[in-house]
């Protein structure tokens, strides 16, 4: 919208103050001596004193992207945005591999110039291990595992796909692959997959003959044989003696009790010859 303005006064020259911007249309009338002159004119009054900015970063986790914002103000719109990144957006998308500092600079519509700068800090990757404890025995549910996270920004929290844990160590796992979702105090997650393995079954077998054995009332041999489980093997016969083999043996049923090395057990029954 134009806005009009009449001076009048009795010499050409004149000077006025225009108090805010916008287009101005001027009548100068001059009156001298009883003559009279009428000048015309259009002004535009802009605001020289420039644009303001303001540009606004955030904190990502490693890996992501983030938005960083800008609003320009004062000086004569509309404005025309300038990126240190290339971009000439208003506001940019950014996914920086570590903390970035972005600039942007505002030039309004008739030339001033101002500018800011914003920072993405990205926190740093958790990473993790973990440290799993396998099974003494094949069937059993005596599993564990503990998880070691480093870098991230402390404390932790921790999920474990196994019931619902939430420590760094998780209990009476049976045999199979567990994943625990490490969460740190800026929001950002890793996750880690453990396997936790059992040994084979323990199992025994025997076999057996009869002795050329001269004045012996027993002749029977008994060798015992066992498998699976951890190594190595104790054998416990129902006399006490212990050993894989035993001969001199009466005909009669046995029972041995086959031990391993953590524990587990397992019994081979001998029948009557």
């Amino acid at each position: 919208m134009t806005k009009l303005r009449n001076v009048s006064g009795t010499t050409a020259n004149f000077s006025y103050a225009f108090l805010t911007v916008g287009n101005y249309s001027i009548t100068h009338t001059v009156i001298n001596a009883g003559c009279t002159a009428t000048v015309t004119g259009n002004v535009n009054v802009i605001n020289c004193t420039g644009p303001t900015v303001t540009a606004t970063g955030s904190s990502v986790c490693n890996g992501s992207c983030a938005s960083v914002t800008s609003s320009g103000t004062g000086g004569t719109s509309p404005y025309i945005y300038s990126w240190s990144n290339g971009a000439t957006t208003q506001n940019i998308s950014a996914c920086p591999a570590t903390t970035a500092t972005y600039t942007v600079k505002v030039t309004d519509a008739v030339g001033t110039t101002a500018t800011s700068t914003a920072v993405i800090i990205v926190n740093p990757a958790i990473n993790v291990t973990v440290t799993p404890t396998n099974l003494s025995c094949n069937g059993s549910a005596n599993g564990s595992a503990i998880a070691n996270p480093t870098n991230g920004t402390a404390p932790y929290t921790y999920s474990w796909s196994a019931g619902g844990q939430t420590t760094n160590t998780t209990t009476g796992m049976a045999q199979g692959n567990y994943t625990v979702t490490i969460t740190d105090a800026k929001s950002c997650t890793a996750t880690a997959t453990t396997a936790i393995i059992a040994p084979p079954p323990l199992t025994g077998q025997f076999s057996k003959g009869t002795a050329s054995c001269a004045g012996c009332g027993c002749k029977v041999w008994v060798l015992i044989t066992a498998a699976g489980g951890t190594s190595p093997y104790n054998y416990t016969w129902p006399d006490g003696y212990i050993n894989r083999y035993k001969n001199q043996l009466c005909p009669g049923a046995y029972l041995i009790n086959i031990k391993d090395k953590n524990g587990c057990s397992v019994n081979v029954s001998i029948p009557t010859p």
